[in-house]
This record gives structure tokens, sequence and C-alpha cells, in this order.
């Protein structure tokens, strides 16, 4: 038993604590009743503990595999919302939630020193990489590493995807206007375009830079045809499926004539001795075609007018 609590119960005088089921029972008057089923409110605590201990800096603790929190519903004066509000000093506190593996952190989310909203990933707990950011200001969403069908990066671009192309693609773009063409995607450099692709109800164009204003030591293409005999289309198969035979050229090769087609150095391996391609961009050989073509036809007309 207990002295008498007057001064807390209005009626009975006495609190028991029962041993054989762990509650705490006051005398109504009437009845015993549990002391805990009749305390609407618990105001100002200095910590509270729930199958842990709290201590001042997690004044509200609390160790159990489960925790289910529910709205309070219409019909029982509630508004059938649940919302957690998690609130910070000013913008250079934190304001966040923090995943651990023994104690020790690998994720994070939320306000941490600005006004950003972060997901930040760790594999020790030590060093931190922003995974996701959404900037409050303009609304956008910034994502440094997106993987699709893959676990774990194998390349060094900032998007990588695996996919099965007999059952699906790997993206897909679709313009859901009645315009007559769409850009699909826009490339840029150094803040301005430099090429993009666009679509339209006929096809696809794929289109880069070469607009006038933009160049400059503009002169003819002269001696094509000399440059062009230069060239030796090859016909060849790719080791990865030598049956298919194909018309080309030799990266290397065509560096020799016209170098700002082809991209990367000949016999280029990285550290582990692997092939680094090199590429052709074959829309760079139409130029000295189209310019042999008309060294071509202007020799043809010399000779029609010399022998009509």
């Amino acid at each position: 038993t207990t002295p008498p609590l007057s001064s807390l119960w209005a009626v009975g005088d006495w609190i028991l604590f029962n041993v054989s089921d762990g509650n705490f029972y006051f005398y109504d008057g009437t009845i015993w009743k549990k002391l805990f089923d009749t305390i609407t409110q618990a105001q100002g605590l200095s910590g509270l503990g729930i199958g842990t201990t709290s201590d001042s800096l997690n004044r509200f603790s609390v160790k159990t595999n489960g925790a289910l929190f529910s709205s309070m519903g219409s019909g029982e004066g509630g508004s059938g919302d649940l919302r957690f509000t998690i609130n910070r000093e000013s913008s250079s506190k934190t304001a966040s939630q923090l995943y651990q593996t023994n104690w020790s952190g690998r994720a994070e989310t939320g306000l941490m020193g600005d006004d950003n909203w972060r997901l930040k990933l760790s594999a020790n707990g030590a060093n931190w990489s922003d995974a996701l950011v959404g900037y409050s200001a303009t609304g956008s969403i910034r994502i440094d590493k997106l993987l699709s069908g893959r676990s774990q990066a194998a390349n060094s671009g900032r998007f990588e995807s695996d996919f099965d192309g007999t059952t699906n693609s790997a993206a897909v773009f679709t313009d859901t206007s009645t315009a007559a063409s769409a850009l699909a995607i826009n490339f840029r450099k150094a803040g301005s375009t430099v090429g993009s692709i666009r679509l339209s109800s006929t096809g696809t164009n794929y289109l880069t830079t070469s607009d006038y204003r933009l160049k400059t030591n503009v002169t003819d293409l002269n001696h094509a045809l000399t440059r062009l005999k230069k060239l030796k289309p090859r016909r060849f198969s790719f080791r990865s499926d030598p049956e298919l035979e194909i018309d080309g050229f030799l990266a290397h090769e065509v560096q020799d004539v016209i170098p700002e087609a082809v991209f990367g150095l000949k016999d280029s391996v990285d550290e582990e001795r692997r092939i680094i391609p090199q590429t052709i961009d074959s829309t760079r050989l139409i130029p000295l075609l189209v310019a042999a073509v008309l060294e071509l036809t202007a020799r043809v007309e010399a000779l029609e007018e010399q022998h009509p």
C-alpha cells in the first residue's frame, strides 16, 4: 500500500500495486480500477521509455518489434488524416530520419543543413553521399546515379540500364501532343544546345548544331575526290557475330582522312588491357561525299559541252 493520495483523487485514498498482474489499482469509492486505464493525458514528462530507458538526448525511447500509428476517424472526432511533423530550429539544423545497422548509419532522409530534402546513403556510417536531392526553391529533383535493372554500377555513366530486348525497352519516349514534331532529347554543352532528337508522325530526326552564326573561317570544300579516294570501304564481320558480313570502314583508316569523324585512339586499352574501341560518326563523311559528287558533276557537264 501507499500513503493517502487524496490530493490526486477526489474519491478513494489508496493506490495498490498487484504483483500478480503488474498493474496499479485505485479505489474510486465503489470498486478498484486499473490506474492507467483512467489516465487520458500525460503532460510535461521529462522522459519516457517503453521497453527501454530514455536519456537526456533520446527523451522518448522505444524498444519493440513493431509500432502502429493510425489516424483518428471522423466518427471519433478526428479528421481521418495522419501526418508526422518533424520540426527543427533553423535551416542550418537537422530534421531527419536515420536508419542504422548495429548502430551504424546506412541511410538518412530529411532536411540536413539547408532547406533541401535529401536521401543520403553510407556503406560504413562514416562516408555519406547524396543519392537523391529535392530542391525546395525550384521543386526539381537531382539523382547523381540512376541504375535500371541492375544493383551496382558497371560504368562511369550517370544512367545505366540492363534490359531484356526481347520483352521490353531500355527507355521509351512518347509524345502525347498533337504537335507536328516534339523534342524528345536535348543535348547541351557549356550551357548551349549542341544536338537533339526530335519525334514526328513519320519518323525520328537526329540533329546536330549547324547554325551559320556559330561558325567562322567558312570556305569551300575542295579536292574532295582526292581525299575520297583515300578512304577504304571494307567488308567484314564483327567478332561477336562472325556469320554476319557488313559493309563499312575501319576507324583508324578513316581517321587518317577525316579525323573529325573518328573518336578514340588506335589500339587503346584500359588498365585491365580491355579494348577501348574507336567509334565513327558516319554523318561526318557526308560533306566530303557531296563535294565529290559536285566535282564529278562539273566534270560531266564540261564533257557534255565539249561533246554535245
